[in-house]
């Protein structure tokens, strides 16, 4: 009887950890006035603002991160080298928080642009960083010739397993004063960890959430981690979980009609092998699901991935 109780006290215990829902809101806002119809997630949930700016999401204690799709026609803000749209939830004791998100109007039109898309800079050794710093100054040259605003990608794998290079490869990217978006590689994982759920912990801790979208112009981006960590030493396959299939849904559900989505992941999505042949490794093995979610909500698409991953 007492290891009964014992079995129910810690099934309580339980359901109030990881069970405790938490009503976040505040609002989205440049200058005096609120920015209506912005996307603002848990990585779960999605909501939009009001015409006064203001949001109200309901979450739980699972959260990491409250975080907006930045809109188009608005800066991109960069604190600690990655961009500033997500706010880390470290505090899950209270259940009503207040998170609230300030952006700037932009001097420059967006609606013409370009991305620079830059994959595996993959450091392992401080010898390599100055290779990265060259390549950085080129996609500045280019920035300060172009006459449309510049922004840039890293497609994974932005170090070689040492993530102690994440300031470093920061750094060299803030100096070049485009705004770089992130996404892991396989090569970025935590390892030995017990799930796939921790295997982005500490690139999570350097860049954010792992998967996000934003617009810019009348593209609508969005970054995907298809890293998928099998618990054990460094295996992993290329697979996208439900969790970002179910967002990825509603994230695409408000993109008008014959609208550009632009798709940034580490893995690839296609392959020269036969579905037989492929290697699990190499090419998204549920893209199939990934194609289904695109085509419920738009007609056109571009796929910008890493093909050497490895």
């Amino acid at each position: 009887m007492r290891r009964f109780y014992i079995s129910i006290l810690m099934l309580s215990l339980s359901l109030f950890v990881f069970g405790q829902n938490i009503l976040f809101s505040g609002k989205v806002y440049a200058g005096n006035s609120g920015i209506v119809g912005v996307a603002v997630t848990d990585g779960t949930n999605i909501t939009y603002t009001d015409a006064k700016g203001k949001y109200r999401l309901p979450s739980d204690t699972t959260a990491e991160f409250v975080y907006i799709t930045l809109p188009s026609g608005y800066d991109i803000p960069i604190v600690n080298g990655t961009p500033c749209f997500y706010v880390p939830i470290n505090d899950k004791s209270q259940s009503k928080q207040t998170v609230n998100f300030e952006l700037k109007k932009s001097d420059r039109d967006d609606y013409r642009h370009t991305v620079i898309a830059w994959a595996d800079p993959q450091i392992y050794y401080e010898e390599e960083l100055p290779l990265a710093a060259n390549a950085a100054k080129d996609a500045e040259v280019l920035a300060r010739q172009s006459n449309t605003p510049v922004y840039g990608v890293v497609c994974g794998d932005i170090v070689g397993d040492h993530p102690e290079y994440y300031d470093a490869i920061k750094t060299i990217l803030t100096d070049t004063r485009i705004p770089f978006f992130f996404v892991p590689g396989n090569h970025d994982m935590t390892l030995n960890v017990r799930s796939n759920d921790w295997s982005k912990a500490t690139y999570k801790k350097a860049f954010g959430p792992d998967y996000y979208s934003f617009n810019r112009g009348k593209i609508h981006y969005v970054a995907l981690d298809d890293v998928f960590y099998l618990g054990r030493s460094y295996w992993y396959i290329a697979y996208l979980p439900e969790k970002q299939l179910a967002w990825l849904q509603q994230d695409l559900a408000a993109a008008p009609a014959g609208s550009t989505v632009v798709i940034i992941l580490h893995i690839p999505t296609s392959t020269r092998e036969t579905q037989e042949r492929e290697n699990m490794l190499n090419v998204m093995q549920n893209r199939r699901h990934l194609h289904e979610r695109r085509n419920d909500a738009i007609q056109r698409s571009r796929s910008l991935c890493n093909r050497l991953y490895r």
